[in-house]
Parts: C-alpha cells; structure tokens; sequence
C-alpha cells in the first residue's frame, strides 16, 4: 500500500522481475512524477487510479506482459512520456496525450 508514502515523487523498479498486478494503491502515492516499471513480469491491466496521479509526468511500463487499454482519464494527465508495450497496450487518445 503506497498511501503513507504522500511524499514520493519517483517509483523507479525497472528490471526486478517483478511479477502480478500493479496495484490499484499506485494511485494513492499523489506526489509521483515518474514510474518506472519496466523490464519485470507484470500482468493483468493498468489501475483506473492512475489517472488521479496528476503530478505524473512519465510513465515507463513497457517490457512486461500486461494488456488491455490505457485510460482516456490519463490523457489528461499532462504527461511528457508514456512508454508501453504497444503490441498488448491500446490507447484511443494517444493524439490527445501527444498532439
């Protein structure tokens, strides 16, 4: 749970292979400006949460094995860089997110 954490800015826990979901509590860490979940063994979809992070400004969470969609709701988000599997990643307002 990353809700005591309210002063975290960057999660970087690329390249520990990691494995399971990525928490829906990711969203409760409100000062996070980076993620940085790459090259692990995450799975299932990415946390509706995320999109209350309004202080993100980067998002890596490519090289893992999650799918489905990106949330329209992280369009609004601002962020200067999203990096995702685009084989198993989909996102509708990627022109909104990066005109």
């Amino acid at each position: 749970n990353l809700s005591s954490y309210q002063t975290l800015t960057v999660l970087e826990l690329r390249g520990n292979n990691f494995s399971g979901n990525i928490p829906e509590s990711l969203g409760s860490a409100r000062s996070l400006q980076e993620i940085d979940v790459s090259n692990n063994s995450l799975q299932g979809g990415l946390p509706q949460s995320i999109a209350s992070l309004q202080n993100l400004r980067e998002f890596n969470f490519d090289n893992n094995n999650l799918s489905g969609s990106v949330s329209n709701a992280i369009c609004s988000l601002g962020l200067l860089e999203l990096t995702a599997d685009c084989n198993e990643i989909t996102c509708t307002c990627c022109t909104q997110c990066f005109p």
